[in-house]
């Protein structure tokens, strides 16, 4: 698989039960594939964190383009859910297949919590997963496919999300 983002080569990791592909030597974002994604329910809350540390080339230029194709499908454009400059931070999903794609620019407050010493991150985690929360409350109650999709995005971020 290829990265969305970067193009670069996208490696495998088998973590807490869940198979990811990650942008290890290039930007550094993650892509978790549809039926993975039907798994995160049941994991604990931050056992996937360590996808936060598995890597991301320093210089790499992320936000290119709004069009990223879905790494699986690899014809099927990923639709934008969340992008933030500030936050660096995006997340896409495929149509067709369900995947989540999640990017990460540099210095964002994700990686950044997972640094060491990233205790006095977590007030910055707080004020990023409101955001994220914020968003994803605004996303149409009415339509159950746009749930079903809120409903995956927020396993992810429980799955990444550092201990609280």
């Amino acid at each position: 698989m290829k990265c969305p983002s970067c193009s670069s080569k996208l490696d495998h990791f088998h973590i807490a039960g869940i198979d990811v592909q990650a942008c290890r030597e290039g930007c550094g974002g993650f892509w978790v594939g549809g039926l993975e994604i039907k798994k995160l329910p049941k994991s604990r809350a931050g056992s996937g964190r360590e996808l936060l540390t598995l890597g991301g080339a320093p210089g790499v230029r992320l936000f290119r383009d709004v069009e990223h194709i879905c790494p699986q499908c690899e014809t099927t454009l990923l639709y934008r859910h969340f992008f933030s400059r500030k936050h660096a931070l995006e997340v896409d999903q495929c149509s067709k297949c369900g995947g989540l794609w999640m990017d990460f620019g540099e210095g964002n407050v994700l990686k950044k919590f997972s640094a060491p010493g990233a205790e006095s991150s977590m007030e910055k985690w707080k004020q990023l997963e409101g955001v994220l929360k914020d968003k994803l409350d605004q996303m149409d109650p009415e339509n159950p496919d746009v749930q079903e999709s809120r409903e995956k995005i927020s396993n992810l971020l429980r799955f990444i999300s550092p201990p609280t």
